[in-house]
């Protein structure tokens, strides 16, 4: 089987990048200086940046059927959890206007989290336990002749 790598130019990054904001007000230069400005990142870096500018609107809406700040550990969801399996009373979100900076801020703290999660070496230690898990896997759907 072939593999096939695809390596977008920045043209391509631009414009895919353009679709995924097309609806938030950001415009072609907003997008080249984002990709200029975070231009090692994957595509998923854009996506997650886009969906974490949403967030906040999230959090107020928790906020308003709980009445208490958001924190998973301490927040009773049931009258969360009794509007998403019933589908009712559900907000409508605006949509975001990003502004570049907004972005940008946004953007750095997403590669702070990165950094902090690699400084940490927990993904090294969660891909330790994938490649160990898939030499398992891999061991054990070999099996060996001759013994049955």
């Amino acid at each position: 089987m072939d593999k096939f790598y695809w390596d977008p130019s920045f043209e391509d990054k631009v414009e895919i990048v353009l679709q995924m904001y097309r609806d938030d007000g950001v415009t072609r230069a907003d997008v080249e200086a984002l990709l200029t400005r975070f231009g090692n990142q994957g595509l998923d870096f854009f996506g997650h940046l886009r969906s974490s500018t949403y967030d906040n609107q999230i959090r107020d809406w928790i906020e308003q059927i709980t009445g208490s700040k958001f924190d998973a550990e301490k927040i009773n969801f049931s009258e969360l959890h009794r509007r998403l399996v019933k589908q009712k009373d559900l907000p409508q979100f605006d949509p975001v206007t990003a502004t570049l900076g907004m972005l940008v801020a946004e953007g750095e703290r997403l590669v702070a989290e990165q950094d902090a999660v690699n400084a940490n070496k927990l993904s090294e230690e969660y891909l330790k336990h994938l490649r160990e898990a898939k030499k398992r896997s891999a061991w054990g759907g070999i099996g060996l002749q001759g013994d049955g």
